[in-house]
């Protein structure tokens, strides 16, 4: 029998997810440095987590969080 959340939620669904938020900290228009673009990415997060009643599951949001350091 084939796990779905293993299969695709932690699978290629996070990899699609981590290379989507790795271009955006990249992307130059939303801050002049990779901090400040991380800081704006993890604040929209938070707003539409807001907006949308989502609770949120991670405290904090850093390169770490969806790239492989080294």
């Amino acid at each position: 029998l084939w796990d779905i959340m293993h299969g695709l939620d932690l699978g290629p669904k996070m990899h699609v997810i981590g290379n989507c938020l790795l271009q955006l900290s990249l992307d130059n228009r939303l801050g002049s440095t990779q901090a400040e673009r991380v800081h704006r990415i993890w604040t929209r997060i938070q707003e539409y987590y807001t907006t949308f009643g989502i609770p949120c599951r991670i405290n904090k949001f850093i390169m770490s969080s969806f790239t492989v350091e080294g």
